[in-house]
């Protein structure tokens, strides 16, 4: 590059940057709101002393998601920014895929405690393959008293004993969660436990891969009084004719169902829900005419507003 290009491109920077030094406080601190935190630091800081202060002292919504991002810019951003500003982050996304691998344990190294990140809302944790990890980052979020968020993408353990009952109990025991993805697939182990402990906090619910049995559910329903939506897969079992009894304000609830009986026990199992203002159903192999759905949502489901069904028929 020339040394008239040069000049050009550090000249239009500067003009950039003086642009923006002279908009209202208020209007950047919307204008962050736009961006990751990881761009917002790499696209801001350092750019003069004002900006600094503006990232370091008043924005108070930074979210970091870490997905697939190289392991410089992971350590930059935990070694060189995170210490000034976790009391001021709302989010966190970690994965440990392959482009991204122990990426949690990492972050450990760098931050030994989740206790100054006191706002934090939204927790996500994808891909652990260490059971020591997940316990540290559970026993960690005793410190989130504003968590309301927590998402866990586990798709298997390289150890041979889970505690899963202390895993789903740890998450029961946060105050103020509200929602919950609990996606975890174990070998040779059972994907989910009931909890033993009632959250009162708890309202959406994501079971996507914990095979539940009807009986179960109703078991479930006990220790999540305040719950409004509820996403399962459902496991066949040998009680017939079962009747779910849901929390008054459960509106939203989806099931995936491999079993073939479930179509003559659905009238009686869906009798009770009468608030439900969303149903969607997954049906393996399993076919019932439209005349048999009419039925149940006039008589059972006055309130459904939106239904969704989706049957596969194997034709051999």
């Amino acid at each position: 590059m020339s040394t008239t290009s040069l000049y050009r491109t550090r000249n239009k920077e500067e003009t950039n940057v003086t642009i923006l030094e002279h908009l209202p406080n208020e209007i950047l601190l919307i204008l962050f709101e736009y961006f990751n935190g990881i761009d917002l630091l790499q696209t801001f800081y350092d750019l003069n002393s004002h900006l600094n202060l503006l990232l370091y002292k008043q924005f108070q919504l930074y979210c970091f998601n870490f997905k697939s991002i190289s392991k410089c810019t992971f350590d930059l951003i935990c070694q060189q920014h995170l210490p000034f500003i976790a009391n001021k982050v709302i989010s966190l996304a970690f994965s440990d895929y392959r482009d991204t691998p122990k990426q949690m344990s990492l972050f450990f190294s760098y931050i030994p405690s989740l206790h100054r990140f006191t706002q934090l809302q939204s927790l996500t944790l994808s891909n652990i393959h260490s059971y020591d990890t997940v316990v540290q980052f559970l026993n960690e979020c005793h410190y989130l008293y504003n968590l309301i968020h927590l998402t866990f993408y586990f798709y298997s353990f390289l150890t041979s004993s889970v505690d899963l009952q202390l895993i789903i109990d740890k998450i029961w025991s946060l105050p103020k969660l509200t929602y919950c993805h609990f996606d975890v697939r174990i070998e040779r182990q059972p994907n989910f436990c009931l909890p033993t402990i009632i959250s009162s906090s708890l309202k959406y619910l994501y079971l996507p891969h914990s095979k539940l049995q009807w009986n179960q559910v109703n078991r479930l329903f006990h220790y999540v009084p305040e719950l409004k939506h509820l996403s399962i897969l459902n496991e066949p079992s040998v009680v017939d004719n079962y009747i779910l009894l849901p929390p008054p304000g459960l509106i939203k609830l989806n099931f995936y169902c491999p079993d073939k009986s479930i179509i003559s026990k659905l009238d009686i199992l869906l009798q009770n829900m009468s608030n439900l203002y969303y149903l969607h159903i997954r049906l393996k192999h399993s076919l019932i005419n439209g005349y048999k759905w009419e039925q149940i949502i006039r008589i059972h489901l006055p309130k459904l507003k939106i239904f969704r069904l989706r049957m596969n028929k194997a034709f051999f």
